[in-house]
């Protein structure tokens, strides 16, 4: 072997090796996760040619546009939910899953019925009742509740601010403050943190008294105020009270929920700890069938996509079933007490059928640290539209899917016939009134039997025909005299008899066929209720929707168990063993073609596993086996391998690009290299843009991490230079937490306000996911000041022959420095000279701020704040760079009265700030000393 191909050879396998074992430590520390989770969303998407068709044994009643507005707006009475249900039950539905929390009670009402003789009455109506009734009546309903993941707290003040309310629930913030004020600064409880705890802290410790009374003795709620209300009347009625009887319905709400709770079995822990935040109200906690928890913010992955769920949550030692395994529950007649909960699996053993295995897997959540058993891949089904998942295969009507007003119409059908009857139970009572005296002469019978039932339409048939009969014979004048009223009132009730037949066998028809309908479609089958109407709040992103109800989530994990298609996840060494497998492989390519051959047969080995991954490991054997890590494995290899081919033919030239770019910006030293120019850096004057930043905040996270600080300051350093660089700038100079740097030079280029102004966007946007490793570190949060000003200045070597730095000098240079200090005293952070407002253009919403006359400068120069970019900025941002021009402009032009009422406007639209302050003040001052003419509406900086 030639020693070249040695060479090659050996860089090969060095980089073939290095990376394989790089893309592996990667996978296994989640930093593939986010390509992973994309590729896992596409195998859904596009590989579902051997997915078994879906159930046809759920029904979704959704609550839609359609059902709004034929019902009214939500909350409707629960009295239209529990005729829902009872249709839904006569209709033979198997089992029936409500998406809807109910929480709260909803107090009885009046409302307006029709009495026998034709008048109108009210009548108590209790929904809470009704709705219990019905719901015990069907006896296969599932109601559910919400629950909260248990995290621990890291809320110091919290936790004080509770231990002294729930020793004494009574104390008021102001004595909550003074007691503990030994334990915290003042700092601690002023500007509002007390407050911000106080109520929530005080709901908890009601709470806690309230469990630990109840849990000694079963108490009634008056005695409960009077145990735990000693400073006031407890017989009265106050926020406290209030608050006791509210959190003794939640203690009995919460309590009876867990007789639905299964007990952990042995094996199994450390299940996803959650808390009830909605339990079912007690009515109905008393009659459902059983319950489930609804909530999707167990596992969200940090995309906010759902594509796996816990099974199981564990809440005060009880275990509750997620809504779609609770419904397959209830639809197999199993219970959740019939679930085997393995370490990998859940099987169900119901009843008079086979067992049903759930492959499971242990999920790592962030939240809690630490890993999770009984997580579910939802195996998604269907096109990128949720209401046509069920239509096999074309998936282009929305089938198994029905407005709820299907079954609310029912109702209305029995509701009208209810007023018909009544209707002519009060012409009845007309009839007899007006020609009762005739009936005695002629012995025409208008009596009304007693013995009527209320709901009899076929004996109201009857009465009619005789009460019609009697009135032909009485020989009715049917056109009476306008000024006959109660011979028109007559004519009327005939009429209405009249046409009550024809109308009783319309809507009984009606009535039929819409029951038969109902029947045809829920008979034997499991029924999901919930929220699809537009704008409903219970809506995730999936792997196939943007956005997707919840229910429909439920319905996808019922479907998997009612079909048993499940998709399994692969043990994590066949990954691994597929990454080096393919790893060698293409390392081998690399040394074997040259780079572009390489990367074509690399390109089709890659184009392969995704077929073999997708189509057999994920469509035909439902295993989820990993393809990131694979990959990014051959594109590395294949990279890197391909690099050193090149890197000894570009050896030197790196050497000389690399030790210049330690220590100054890379574009100088390109630039040096393609210009080759000794004359080439000499000073000239240009029209640049120099940029300052600043971290507001460092001083503070100095002090507590002293000299730690530096790997901080270097991480922080290492974010933002390449945001300045990729943006065409150049780094001058680090002036311990700040950076100067400044753009179009040394290339020169037009659009360096442009580059400028992105740039301080993007550091912006940068620092956020900057502070929240700081928060993940415990460690306080920081902000970027800049300060940018556009101008002409001096560009070039300055120094000494053997000492010298590219840089540029001039007034402008210190214009933009006193910019960046500005901020602090304005309240922004990011400002910006005219200039460079003019030169950067309309794709930026700018926020006037005022004409400044910074410390070393005679004139004031107008400034602006960067609010974002144009094109995403929404109404409230349009509004607040509305506000601040109407009060600058105002300032600027003495109308101090309106520019004043601006500031007040922006403090209440958008809370207090430095800026609107500062104009209010300078207002206040000019009102009561008007400055003399000119006045060209300067703020003065008297400090740098």
């Amino acid at each position: 072997m030639k020693r070249h191909d040695r060479r090659v050879l050996t860089n090969c396998v060095l980089f073939g090796a290095l990376v394989t074992a790089a893309v592996v430590v990667m996978d296994f520390s989640g930093l593939l996760t986010p390509a992973e989770n994309w590729m896992y969303d596409q195998r859904a998407r596009h590989f579902q040619f051997f997915a078994p068709p879906p159930t046809d044994q759920l029904i979704h009643l959704d609550i839609d546009d359609k059902a709004l507005d034929g019902i009214g707006r939500w909350p409707w009475p629960r009295t239209i939910e529990a005729q829902i249900i009872d249709e839904l039950h006569l209709a033979g539905a198997k089992a029936i899953g409500m998406d809807i929390l109910f929480a709260d009670p909803q107090h009885p009402e009046f409302q307006p019925t029709i009495a026998p003789d034709g008048s109108q009455k009210f009548v108590e109506v209790d929904h809470d009742a009704n709705l219990a009734a019905a719901v015990k009546r069907a006896g296969n309903v599932i109601l559910p509740a919400s629950f909260t993941l248990d995290l621990p707290t890291h809320n110091p003040l919290y936790d004080a601010v509770l231990k002294a309310l729930v020793d004494d629930i009574e104390l008021t913030e102001r004595e909550v403050s003074d007691r503990i004020h030994g334990q915290f600064a003042r700092e601690a409880t002023k500007e509002g943190a007390l407050t911000n705890v106080f109520l929530s802290a005080r709901r908890e410790a009601v709470y806690r008294r309230v469990v630990r009374e109840l849990a000694n003795s079963k108490i009634e709620p008056d005695q409960l105020r009077l145990k735990l209300v000693k400073k006031q009347d407890a017989s009265l009625t106050s926020p406290l009270t209030h608050l006791i009887d509210e959190q003794f319905d939640r203690y009995e709400a919460i309590t009876r929920l867990e007789h639905f709770g299964a007990q952990p079995a042995k094996g199994v822990a450390d299940f996803v700890p959650a808390s009830v935040n909605l339990p079912v109200i007690n009515p109905l906690s008393h009659v459902m069938a059983s319950t489930a928890f609804v909530d999707f913010t167990f596992t969200l992955s940090r995309d906010g996509v759902l594509r796996t769920q816990p099974l199981i949550i564990q809440s005060q030692g009880k275990l509750y079933p997620q809504m779609g395994l609770a419904l397959a529950l209830q639809y197999l007649n199993a219970r959740t007490s019939d679930l085997t909960i393995g370490a990998e699996s859940i099987t169900i053993n119901h009843p008079g059928g086979e067992t049903i295995t759930l492959p499971t897997i242990r999920y790592l959540s962030e939240s809690l640290g630490r890993s999770v058993p009984t997580i579910f891949n939802i195996p998604w089904f269907g096109g990128k539209h949720w209401e046509t998942m069920y239509d096999w295969p074309t998936h282009t009507e929305a089938v198994q899917h029905q407005s709820i007003n299907t079954a609310a119409d029912i109702g209305l059908t029995q509701k009208r016939i209810v007023e018909n009857i009544a209707k002519v139970d009060g012409a009845a009572v007309n009839i007899a009134e007006a020609l009762g005296f005739i009936g005695e002469d002629n012995h025409l019978d208008f009596s009304i039997p007693k013995s009527l039932a209320a709901d009899d339409a076929v004996a109201r048939s009857a009465l009619c025909a005789r009460f019609l009969a009697n009135a032909a014979k009485c020989g009715v004048d049917y056109t009476p005299k306008k000024e006959d009223l109660g011979a028109w009132a007559l004519v009327r009730a005939i009429d209405a008899m009249k046409n009550f037949d024809r109308e009783r066998i319309r809507l009984n028809d009606q009535l039929v066929n819409q029951r038969q309908a109902l029947r045809r479609a829920v008979n034997g089958k499991a029924v999901l209720i919930g929220w699809t109407a537009t704008g409903h709040q219970d809506a995730v992103p999936t792997s196939l929707h943007s956005q997707c109800p919840g229910v429909v989530a439920h319905g996808a994990i019922f479907n998997a168990i009612i079909t048993r298609h499940f998709w399994t996840v692969a043990p994590r060494w066949i990954t691994i063993a597929l990454t080096i497998a393919l790893g060698i492989i293409t390392a081998a390519i690399a040394w074997r073609f040259s780079p572009l051959g390489a990367f074509l047969i690399t390109s089709v080995f890659g184009m392969g596993y995704v077929a073999l991954n997708g189509l057999y490991f994920f469509d035909h054997l439902n295993l989820i086996v990993g393809l990131a890590a694979p990959q990014v494995a051959m594109g590395g290899v294949w990279a890197g391998c391909s690099l050193g081919r090149i890197v000894i033919e570009q050896a030197e030239r790196a050497r000389v690009t690399r030790r210049l770019g330690s220590y100054t910006d890379p574009r100088l030293v390109s630039y040096v290299l393609e210009k080759e120019d000794d004359h080439l850096l000499e000073g000239e004057t240009r029209e640049l843009t120099v940029c300052f930043s600043d971290m507001a905040g460092f001083t503070s996270l100095s002090e507590k991490l002293g000299q730690n600080i530096v790997p901080i300051l270097n991480e922080y350093l290492t974010l933002m230079v390449p945001i300045i660089r990729a943006q065409g700038g150049y780094v001058n100079k680090f002036l311990g937490d700040g950076i100067m740097y400044f753009f179009g030079a040394p290339y020169p280029t037009d659009r360096h306000a442009e580059q400028a102004v992105e740039t301080a966007l993007l550091m912006q946007q940068a620092i956020v996911e900057f502070n929240k490793s700081l928060l993940a570190r415990g460690l306080p949060t920081v902000k970027v000041r800049i300060g940018i000003h556009t101008g002409e200045m001096v560009v070039g070597d300055a120094g000494a022959h053997d000492a010298a730095d590219y840089t540029v000098l001039g007034d402008n240079v210190n214009f933009a420095s006193r910019l960046e200090s500005g901020n602090k005293q304005l309240g922004t952070l990011i400002l910006m000279s005219a200039r460079t407002a003019e030169l950067a253009g309309d794709r930026f919403l700018l926020r006037p701020i005022g004409v400044l006359q910074v410390v070393g400068k005679t004139e004031g120069v107008m400034t602006y704040s960067l609010t974002g970019y144009t094109a995403d900025a929404d109404a409230k941002s349009r509004r607040l760079v509305e506000l601040t021009k109407t009060m600058v402009d105002a300032f600027r032009e003495k109308d101090f009265v309106t520019a004043s009422g601006a500031a007040g406007a922006l403090d209440a639209e958008f809370g207090e700030s430095i800026l609107p302050g500062l104009y209010r003040n300078l207002c206040k001052f000019y009102v009561d000393n008007p400055p003399a003419d000119p006045f060209d509406g300067k703020i003065v900086f008297t400090e740098k």
